[in-house]
């Protein structure tokens, strides 16, 4: 009688070893999938402020440098002589 207990515990020991790995195998995917959907949220907002700064902000940068420019060869230069007096 003494035998069969013995091997139930064992077998229960063994049974508990496995569910503990199960366990930290869980808290690593858990862990592991937080960190994947993080790196890949922070990737997809890094990319989309490249986007926005490649197709919006550099041309509106562009156009009013352009303007500002032409804006400026249209007018008379300043007279200087004036500013001294």
């Amino acid at each position: 009688m003494k035998n069969t207990l013995d091997i139930e515990a064992s077998d229960l020991k063994g049974v508990a070893a496995r569910l503990k790995r199960q366990r930290n195998d869980v808290k690593f995917f858990y862990c592991f999938s937080a960190f994947s959907i993080g790196f890949y949220y922070s990737a997809v907002v890094i990319f989309g402020h490249l986007i926005e700064l490649i197709l919006i902000d550099i041309p509106q940068a562009r156009s009013l440098i352009w303007n500002f420019q032409t804006e400026a060869k249209k007018r008379p230069p300043i007279n200087t002589a004036n500013c001294l007096k």
